[in-house]
């Protein structure tokens, strides 16, 4: 099988840059020939003609199960609010986190 390109230590030394990762030489060399595998499993499904094959979003052939909403009264609100840290009449009370 023809590969589909050639990662250096080089490329892989950039990649694990801008992962912000460190690497051993060891885990460079072994990264290499995977990224090398991968590649090369990409470019060999490139190669299949799927011109009669129908886009899917899942080969389980499972549909989503929506439902319409519902409103449903929960008559003990003022039970949860009681159980809460800190509130504010009949609200819970959080930390600003937007500033």
């Amino acid at each position: 099988m023809e590969k589909a390109s050639s990662i250096t230590e080089e490329d892989v030394r950039k990649i694990a840059s801008l992962a912000k990762l460190s690497l051993s030489p060891d885990e460079i060399s072994r990264y290499q020939s995977q990224f090398v595998k991968i590649l090369d499993s990409i470019a060999e499904l490139s190669r299949l003609n799927v011109e009669n094959v129908p886009p899917t979003s899942s080969v389980l052939g499972l549909k989503n199960a929506f439902r319409e909403d519902q409103a449903i009264p929960f008559e003990k609100n003022q039970a949860l609010i009681d159980n809460a840290p800190e509130k504010d009449g009949p609200f819970f009370k959080v930390p600003k986190i937007i500033e």
